[in-house]
């Protein structure tokens, strides 16, 4: 990533070797033709699919599969959904099914969720997101203080993250951490 200005602060402390775009051009930067399209644009035979396994064990490798499935990845049939906007994946979601337990948060009419493989956070209203992370066995990234904090400093905190300031440097710099390198925050 040479350019993330706009991704968000994962981006710009994370360490990356580039960005596969899955989304739609709509919302791509600069309106960039999606990898996915100019690959099956130029190898025809490439089904415009593509689908991640996620394992649940640990030291079993994931993937990408592009230009369909890999069955020995899931059982059953696979359900095509309709998309409902062509920005992001978004679909209209009628409930969240979590080890046999159904949240329905969405009512008769449903809600629009998203598929978004580019996050490892599970964003959405603060009460739903509680219930998802307590079936989970999980707790929020951010809590009531952390956003205060991010609130308060958050220019700041950009600035030093894209100086090459490390976590300690910025907790010191901005005040809530002694300059002994120790954060309790």
């Amino acid at each position: 990533v040479t350019n993330a200005s706009g991704l968000g602060a994962a981006f710009l402390v994370g360490q990356f070797d580039g960005i596969a775009g899955l989304a739609y051009d709509s919302i791509s930067v600069d309106h960039q033709v999606p990898f996915l399209d100019n690959l099956v644009k130029a190898n025809p035979g490439i089904k415009a699919q593509f689908a991640f396994y996620l394992p649940t064990a640990s030291g079993v490798e994931g993937s990408l599969d592009i230009g369909g499935d890999n069955k020995d990845h899931y059982t059953g049939s696979l359900v095509s959904i309709p998309l409902t906007n062509e920005t992001y994946w978004e679909f209209k979601m009628d409930s969240i099914n979590l080890a046999g337990k159904s949240f329905d948060f969405c009512g008769s009419a449903g809600c629009p969720a998203i598929a978004d493989t580019g996050t490892s956070l599970l964003a959405g209203p603060s009460a739903m997101v509680t219930e998802i992370n307590k079936a989970l066995g999980s707790t929020g990234v951010l809590t009531g203080e952390c956003e205060q904090v991010v609130d308060q400093y958050e220019d700041q905190i950009i600035q030093y993250i894209e100086q090459g300031l490390n976590s300690s440097d910025i907790c010191t710099k901005i005040g809530l951490c002694p300059n002994t390198g120790e954060c309790g925050v």
